[in-house]
């Protein structure tokens, strides 16, 4: 083999090493950085509550807008998921990150094989567009640093709408898409739009061919039942879900928004365009194919969603839909150019999140270790109310010595109405101390509402550290 030859073939094997590299390490990172945050309120208790006391519930949160029945956000994944896992293995920190590590590895794998399929598995290029695609903020702001099982939902988008060679050829599709069509905003409510795009054409295709599926519209039906048996049931559909859908100010073109300063949030919005524009250049030659027509449509309607202030998750929709919009250039000559352009922006979002990502990864707190802690930090006989990041030790209920965890303080609620007055005067005549982080001691709507009354009118204060995070414990004075 001649110097050149060694040349290349180190180049091609070091180019993929080096992307799979980046995206599992920003990936893990992400994950790890932040193992415990205030949000398990709403993602990790409920399903805590479920395995030790049998009912999926929120107890620890009061009786305004039923969330001592249900929870805030609604979507089975969310807050049910973490179940599977705690009914494995137990209730901890360590196996609510396992199960979210091994969502983000399916979901991660599963979109690299759509890219792969999008461009050609024996082209090179397929890896670093897919890395581009997979490295936008958004999706690991959202799904990995916030601790949230719906890391599946851009996957479910891709497989939803990327075309088998069966649909490729003008036949129609399999049952397993019609049921994941109708399960679909199960994994998230914002999939709905995802959802009813798909049926839509998939069923003008059907009447087309008179051809309907008998599996299909079975498994259809089963999926569209099972979200109307979720959503649709009281209380949860009138007090929680419709409140909090009205009550939220979303923003127009939150979509684009990476939380961050423009120049960190420039490659993943150059991405997003990227990927748009990508698709707005196959519109000539699509119309015509009913598969592509379906995929531009969806995402045209994402958009509109999200610059009228109605869509807060773009991400899903931009990297679920990415494998089938390359896949339509595949044989154009301007593919291995974009596959460039999203490989650059990829490089240049790994330099984003080491700039960003000050935390150093570390593993998940014990259960012993937080219950230690709570225990040194209180006394016998107290009623502790529970702030992040002890939020998960709420699901016992009771400790030792006759210590009641009766209530958590949440980050955020998202209800305009909901009456935080009469949550604190709860938490004032049923606890004695709390114990957590300082910043939502002072505001129990954070991130909504910035500043509330404390959570105790007087109190004796101790500031301290738990693991690096700077802890207040508050007891009340009589």
């Amino acid at each position: 083999m001649t110097q050149p030859q060694r040349i290349a073939r180190t180049t091609r094997l070091l180019v993929p090493l080096s992307f799979g590299g980046a995206l599992v390490v920003t990936t893990l990172w992400a994950a790890l950085s932040n193992p415990v945050g205030g949000d398990f309120v709403a993602y990790a208790l409920p399903s805590a509550n479920f395995i030790r006391g049998g009912v999926l519930s929120l107890p620890q949160l009061g009786t305004q807008y039923d969330l001592d029945k249900y929870w805030r956000f609604n979507a089975p994944l969310l807050g049910a998921g973490p179940s599977i896992p705690f009914a494995l293995f137990g209730v901890s920190h360590t196996t609510y990150l396992g199960g979210l590590l091994a969502l983000a590895a399916t979901s991660l794998t599963g979109l690299l094989a759509l890219c792969r399929k999008a461009i050609g598995g024996a082209s090179a290029v397929w890896l670093p567009a897919a890395i581009g695609v997979l490295l936008i903020r958004s999706v690991h702001s959202v799904e990995l640093v916030n601790q949230r099982y719906s890391i599946l939902a851009p996957l479910a988008v891709g497989l939803l709408f990327f075309p088998t060679r069966r649909e490729r050829d003008g036949g129609r599709a399999a049952g397993w898409k019609w049921l994941l069509a109708g399960v679909l905003p199960l994994l998230h409510p914002a999939l709905l739009p995802a959802s009813f795009v798909w049926v839509l054409f998939e069923f003008a295709a059907c009447l087309k061919s008179w051809s309907l599926p008998h599996w299909g519209s079975v498994a259809l039906g089963v999926g569209v039942g099972c979200c109307a048996w979720w959503y649709l049931s009281p209380p949860g559909f009138r007090v929680q879900f419709l409140p909090h859908l009205y009550s939220r100010e979303f923003v127009p073109f939150s979509g684009w928004d990476q939380a961050a300063s423009w120049k960190y949030a420039l490659p993943s919005q150059l991405t997003q365009g990227l990927i748009i524009a990508w698709a707005v250049v196959a519109l000539p030659t699509s119309w015509r194919d009913s598969q592509r027509v379906r995929v531009l449509a969806c995402l045209a309607i994402a958009l509109l969603l999200d610059a009228s202030g109605r869509m807060v998750y773009l991400g899903y929709y931009v990297v679920g839909l990415a494998p089938a919009i390359l896949a339509m250039h595949r044989d154009r000559g301007g593919s291995r150019w974009v596959a460039v352009c999203l490989g650059c922006l990829a490089v240049a979002n790994v330099a984003v999140f080491a700039k960003l990502s000050t935390t150093p990864p570390r593993l998940p707190t014990s259960e012993a270790t937080i219950e230690g802690f709570v225990m040194t930090h209180t006394r016998d006989g107290d009623r502790i109310c529970l702030g992040p990041p002890f939020i998960l030790l709420a699901s016992k209920r009771r400790l030792a010595g006759e210590r009641e965890l009766p209530y958590v303080v949440p980050t955020a609620l998202y209800l305009r109405h909901f009456d935080e007055q009469q949550f604190l005067h709860a938490i004032r005549t049923h606890c004695t101390c709390y114990v957590g982080d300082p910043a939502i001691y002072r505001a129990v709507q954070r991130y909504y509402k910035m500043e509330s009354a404390p959570v105790f009118e007087t109190a004796d204060f101790v500031e301290t550290v738990f693991e690096g995070q700077p802890i207040l414990i508050a007891r009340a004075k009589q």
